[in-house]
């Protein structure tokens, strides 16, 4: 038992470590314009089912109540969570099923495992035999990612992520939003956790502006996020990155949040990906709890996340330039004010980047602001 303690966290990081960069060093391949509009389709649903789960985000409510919630929008909207079992040994096997169905198995696999943890094997860590047990992740204040729903209550002043993945007509949407629960102050006067999530969504938005950059790389998304959230405090947990997306939830490309100019693989359209920076307020050091699931950050310190999936076209440019697109944009969703009003964006990139770089995040944020304006 106590070589086994020792030795498996070493295997299971060093085949993460082997699996992570094989997957750096890997762009992924182009996907024809029908499939991106298929994932444009799923990506519209992901985003309708983030609107109407933010109405529902209030103090009182648990975690569990917007889990099911989503599971009855998805059923409505004749489309699946890929969330739901993603992972595991019997993953592949319970995804197709049902909920109740899927739920009764799990918890049978479950109350197995416990037991032989509990009375025969203490140190055996949490298998995922059945995957994620939830249709959504929705990770609270401390909570970086993956957080697992449950009765928990949402009090004032949480900082709830909610990261919804949809599958429908065989394809994927990703895309997560930080909600803080019914804030107590004045929109002049930030909270820790709205200042901290207005940052993030800022973040995300500067990865995208870079990623429309004609020529741009995998680094200059990075190195465009890391800029922002270093100069206001923040820290980057680098553990976990975006991904391509189509067919499969997580594809090449991977795509970190901190970077080079220059560095990792040139964008090409018919890329599909997406961007998901997770600021803390803290240090960036994280490590997963007891369900084996949830990743807290290590200093019990905030953290927030926003994420899009976007691709990669030259459809919307007449000079033959690559453009990026926002397919998981939400309706009601507007561009971050600090970056919507020119004046305020032009000073914030030449305080932020060299004069070369920043011209050509202006450049790609206008192009970005006249095709956000037009999708309505």
């Amino acid at each position: 038992a106590s070589f086994l303690r020792q030795v498996l966290p070493s295997l299971v990081l060093g085949a993460l470590c082997i699996s992570t960069w094989h997957e750096e060093n890997k762009a992924g391949h182009p996907k024809q314009p029908a499939v991106v509009e298929r994932i444009a389709k799923a990506s519209s649903v992901t985003a309708e089912a983030i609107t109407a789960l933010g109405r529902e985000v209030r103090e009182g409510k648990s975690t569990a109540e917007l889990d099911m919630f989503l599971q009855d929008f998805l059923v409505q909207q004749n489309a699946t969570a890929e969330s739901l079992h993603y992972g595991g040994f019997l993953g592949g096997l319970l995804q197709p099923m049902s909920w109740p169905v899927g739920r009764a198995i799990c918890g049978a696999f479950d109350g197995a495992v416990g037991w032989i943890r509990g009375r025969l094997m203490p140190w055996l860590p949490p298998l995922p035999l059945c995957g994620f047990p939830g249709h959504m992740c929705i990770s609270v204040n401390s909570e970086v990612c993956h957080g697992v729903p449950s009765q928990r209550i949402l009090r004032a002043g949480d900082v709830v992520k909610l990261d919804v993945a949809v599958r429908k007509d065989g394809v994927i949407g990703d895309s997560c939003a930080t909600f803080v629960v019914d804030p107590k102050v004045s929109p002049a006067d930030e909270s820790k956790g709205t200042r901290l999530s207005r940052v993030t969504r800022e973040s995300l938005f500067l990865g995208i502006f870079a990623a429309g950059v004609n020529g741009s790389t995998l680094g200059d998304i990075g190195y465009s996020i890391q800029q922002h959230a270093e100069a206001e405090g923040f820290g980057i947990v680098n553990t976990f990155a975006g991904h391509g997306v189509g067919e499969r939830f997580h594809e090449p490309p991977r795509v970190l949040h901190q970077g080079q100019r220059g560095r990792g693989h040139r964008l090409f359209v018919g890329q599909v990906f997406t961007i998901e920076p997770m600021l803390t307020e803290g240090a960036p050091d994280t490590t997963v709890t007891g369900d084996g699931w949830t990743v807290v950050t290590r200093d019990s310190s905030l953290a927030a996340q926003w994420e899009h999936t976007v691709t990669i076209s030259n459809v919307a440019s007449t000079t033959g330039s690559l453009t990026v697109r926002v397919l998981t944009k939400r309706m009601d969703e507007t561009m971050p004010l600090r970056l919507s009003n020119r004046s305020v964006r032009t000073a914030l990139l030449a305080e932020r980047y060299d004069s070369d770089f920043a011209a050509l995040l202006e450049a790609s944020a206008e192009r970005l602001e006249r095709e956000w304006t037009t999708s309505g």
